[in-house]
């Protein structure tokens, strides 16, 4: 089991900001193409979700704040289109991650000015700074410029706290910006030391410890005396076990290692690992066989002799050095024929986390109350007004795009809450905005009323429903300590086109919706 340094590839990290910048950039009435260069890169789950939460804060800024609108652009000579990029690569020991965008910059007479206003620095310090120095204020503790800030890109972390948390890791976040050119934000981080934790099995050979990884373990068999189910065999000169109507050779680990010391044990008592290659089996002899535990895996260097025969070392309990042995590199030392399946089953992991990533949008439906919807249903994120909402009999609708489109409380149609939120938008000053997530279903769409958005998340944990038992949720996710209701967004609809029945609408008023 590789914990929380296991590696996972970038594309899965930057899918929802595709999504993300399209919806916002129509939001704000500019163009933008976002191109993404390097989201083949594995990197590291901390770091994975550290991007992950910055990119969404810093993306949202470049758009609301760093590009202008088409018109604004083309009267400065630039292109109606702007570009938003995001380029990652490893650097020597750093992951550098940077989003370039060719905006308007940062003016540093502006920051300049909101610095001496926070009292963050004196005029003269401001005047021996240079002018790259000064936009990086905007790092600072205590600097803002919350009067311009929109609700759009003011939502989540301040910039002090998105350095802070790459400082916390050892690394580094600067912006490089010309006024009227743009800017570039450079997110620097080192790459962490080749450490895996993994579950292994320990054992002695002569006067040394050695351990296994466990996905490498089939069984462990203490044999004292033949049974009817297991059985030692001669075969040309070879142990051959008989096990449960499987032929595994065996071979003495201490003959392959070379080892001398005491003999190995009484060849009436047998301690033998099991170990596999994809299907293939082998076992090996062992004077003891201990415990399983999780140590941590370090890469050695391939200068070392026999280097082939182990994936790494760790220390062990006692303190001494246990170099854990590769199933494969044995096999490959004594001539056993196999299929090999390491490179595939790399690649079947890295297909398997890229495809089993499962993206939500997780809003509040009422005060710190959370439910997520599949993002794989999610086409648009939008904001009315109240006075936008009508009623047909008790069913709330926008013009939406010329099209009708019904927005309904999940909260209430999957039976959270005994009142209908939307009704009591009715009260409220028309001018006021709520906001709404649009679904496609079936080709279908529905809009969802939410107290408050959150944000895109992503886990590659599948989702649990033997932990609901609701009509309109599929289970739950466990996002941050929290364990978080899924909505079934077919029951959803279904529900809606039930009570839609009910209450005597028209079927042909929403298939305009569609």
């Amino acid at each position: 089991r590789i914990t929380e340094m296991r590696k996972v590839p970038l594309k899965s990290t930057f899918r929802p900001f595709k999504r993300l910048v399209r919806d916002l950039s129509k939001q704000l009435g500019k163009e933008v193409e976002f191109e993404v260069d390097g989201e083949e890169l594995l990197i590291d789950n901390i770091i994975a979700k550290l991007y992950s939460n910055t990119l969404i804060h810093i993306l949202r800024n470049s758009l609301d704040h760093g590009l202008e609108t088409p018109d604004v652009r083309t009267s400065v000579g630039k292109e109606a289109t702007g570009r938003i990029d995001i380029t990652v690569s490893e650097q020597g020991e750093d992951i550098v991650l940077k989003i370039i965008d060719d905006g308007k910059g940062i003016d540093p007479q502006i920051i300049k000015k909101k610095a001496l206003e926070k009292n963050l620095f004196t005029s003269e310090e401001l005047d021996k700074m240079s002018d790259k120095e000064i936009v990086n204020i905007i790092f600072a503790s205590g600097f803002s410029t919350a009067e311009v800030v929109s609700d759009l890109s003011g939502r989540g972390v301040g910039m002090d706290m998105v350095k802070g948390s790459f400082e916390e890791l050892g690394g580094d976040v600067y912006v490089e910006s010309t006024k009227g050119e743009g800017s570039t934000f450079v997110l620097k981080v080192p790459i962490p030391k080749s450490v895996l934790i993994i579950n292994t099995l320990s054992v002695r050979v002569k006067n040394d410890y050695f351990i296994f990884h466990m996905d490498e373990v089939a069984e462990v068999i203490r044999i004292e005396e033949s049974t009817e189910n297991t059985k030692i065999y001669e075969v040309d000169d070879k142990k051959v076990l008989c096990h449960n109507d499987e032929m595994i050779q065996l071979t003495y680990l201490s003959d392959i290692l070379g080892l001398t010391g005491p003999d190995e044990a009484h060849e009436e008592i047998l301690n033998i690992v099991i170990l596999r290659i994809g299907s293939f089996k082998y076992g090996v002899i062992v004077n003891e066989i201990y415990e399983f535990e999780e140590v941590v895996a370090r890469k050695i260097s391939e200068g070392i002799e026999s280097y082939q025969l182990y994936h790494g070392a760790s220390l062990i309990g006692s303190g001494e050095v246990a170099m854990i042995v590769s199933a494969e590199g044995i096999a490959d030392k004594i001539g056993l024929s196999f299929e090999k399946k390491k490179e595939t089953v790399y690649e079947t992991e890295e297909e398997f986390i890229d495809e089993n990533v499962f993206e939500c949008m997780l809003f509040e439906y009422a005060e710190n109350d959370f439910l997520s919807v599949n993002l794989d249903h999610v086409t648009r994120l939008e904001k009315f007004k109240h006075g936008q909402v009508e009623f047909v009999g008790n069913n709330a609708i926008v013009r939406y795009l010329d099209k009708v489109l019904p927005i309904v409380d999940p909260a209430f149609l999957v039976g959270l809450r005994d009142h209908n939120a939307i009704e009591g938008l009715v009260e409220k000053p028309k001018d006021d905005l709520f906001e709404v997530i649009v679904l496609d279903v079936n080709d279908q769409h529905i809009g969802i009323y939410v107290h408050k958005l959150n944000e895109i998340r992503k886990t590659v944990e599948n989702i649990n429903s033997d932990t609901i038992d609701v009509d309109g949720l599929l289970g739950s996710i466990y996002l941050d300590g929290k364990t978080i209701c899924v909505l079934d967004v077919v029951h959803l609809w279904n529900a809606f086109k039930q009570k839609r029945v009910e209450t005597g609408v028209r079927e042909n008023l929403f298939e305009r919706a569609a």
